[in-house]
Order: C-alpha cells, then sequence, then structure tokens
C-alpha cells in the first residue's frame, strides 16, 4: 500500500508498513508478571498513526492511534483502540510492543511471523458484540393502577420510572475481569501454573458481561 505525499513541487512515496504481534506476557495493576501466548494481531502503520489491521492492512475500525513522540529508543503512540484509552511502546525497530492501559494493565507482545492461515485477531467481533449489549435502549417501567385511597371507583397512574446506566462496580467500568484483569487466566493454587479463569469467559468482567456498565432505576 503506498501514499503520495506532496512536498511543494516534490512528491515523497511513503510505504504503509503491517506488522504482526503475538502476546508474550501480561502485568496487571499489581505489578505481577503473566507469561501467555498464542494470540495475535496486527497492526499497520501510516506516517503519522497507526491501527490494527488484518494482515493485508485492511483497517478493522477498532481505533486510530496517534504517534506522539520517540525518545529513549522507543515510539510512542497514543489512542483509544480495542484496550481503551492506552499507550503503545514500540521499539526503535518494531520488534517489541508494550501496550499500557489506563486501567494499569499492561501487555507485552513480540513481533513474529503470523500463523499460517491468519488473518485478523477476533477483536473486531469482541467489540461488536459488546457493542450488541451496551445498545439496549432506555426503558419504561410501567407502575400498576392503584385506587385512591377512600375511593372504590377512582384511581390515579404513576408515571413509570427511567432506567439508567452507571460503571460497573466490580470492574470500575473497565469490562476486564477484576479477579484475572482480562487475561482470562489465574494462577493454580496448587500447581503454580495458569488455569482459565474460574470467574469470567475470555476475561471479561462477569457481573456486567465485559460491558462495564450495568442499568438501575433513576431517580
Amino acid at each position: 500500500m503506498l501514499l503520495l505525499v506532496s512536498l511543494g513541487a516534490k512528491a515523497q512515496v511513503y510505504q504503509y508498513r503491517t506488522y504482526y504481534y503475538e502476546f508474550v506476557a501480561q502485568v496487571g495493576n499489581d505489578g505481577v508478571r503473566k507469561e501467555k501466548s498464542g494470540d495475535g494481531q496486527c497492526y499497520t502503520f501510516t506516517q503519522n498513526s497507526c491501527y490494527e489491521s488484518d494482515n493485508e492492512g485492511n483497517d478493522q475500525s477498532l481505533g486510530v492511534l496517534r504517534y506522539v513522540n520517540f525518545a529513549n529508543n522507543i515510539y510512542v503512540y497514543s489512542g483509544k483502540a480495542f484496550y481503551g484509552e492506552a499507550d503503545y511502546f514500540f521499539s526503535s525497530d518494531y520488534n517489541h510492543l508494550n501496550i499500557k492501559t489506563k486501567a494499569g494493565v499492561t501487555y507485552i507482545l513480540k513481533r513474529k511471523v503470523a500463523p499460517s492461515g491468519f488473518i485478523a485477531s477476533d477483536h473486531k467481533k469482541i467489540k461488536e458484540q459488546i457493542e450488541i449489549m451496551t445498545t439496549v435502549p432506555v426503558v419504561t417501567v410501567p407502575i400498576a393502577t392503584m385506587p385512591e385511597t377512600g375511593s372504590s371507583s377512582s384511581s390515579s397512574q404513576r408515571s413509570g420510572l427511567q432506567t439508567e446506566y452507571y460503571d460497573c462496580p466490580s470492574c470500575y467500568g473497565t469490562g476486564n475481569c477484576p479477579i484475572c484483569h482480562g487475561s482470562g487466566h489465574t494462577s493454580a493454587i496448587y500447581t503454580g501454573g495458569e488455569m482459565k479463569c474460574p470467574s469470567c469467559r475470555w476475561g471479561r468482567c462477569s457481573s456486567c458481561n465485559g460491558t462495564g456498565k450495568k442499568v438501575r432505576i433513576k431517580r
């Protein structure tokens, strides 16, 4: 994929680059590092931004990360994408990537050759599922008609109650499981290894199903 950048009377050819990164480890907000592997994603780099893409550089519509600066041999990008608000730190050769979320979780990835048959991560499908769950319309809760005191024939109708969304108290609105911090795995007590988190599915908070929101009656 090529982009022609006009510079006065000249034109500079800038080539988009697409790299595949695979998870190596995760560091929770408690500072504990957990090794992980097998899950990967592609990022495509433009002149001043990058975005998660498929293996051919096609945007997955998960958000754009803007280039911030280059310091200490680290390229810094920042923005809101699949992991929410986060900073992305790429090594100068783009072989290593650390994603540090605002929730305090850091994902560590390494650039590799994409597995055979890999097209794109499941992040777009997961995002679409979450959007479906969070687009439930606000409903009116009807209150039964109650007869007025001292009268058997007249009655009054109370107005319906409105509902509203609020941040899930279990995950503080992040949508990540508070037990495994979104990794989907937790330490096995007896073996010292890792096991699937018993409190969630795919690292999503079981209390709000990964939406970060809950519904209550509006007061």
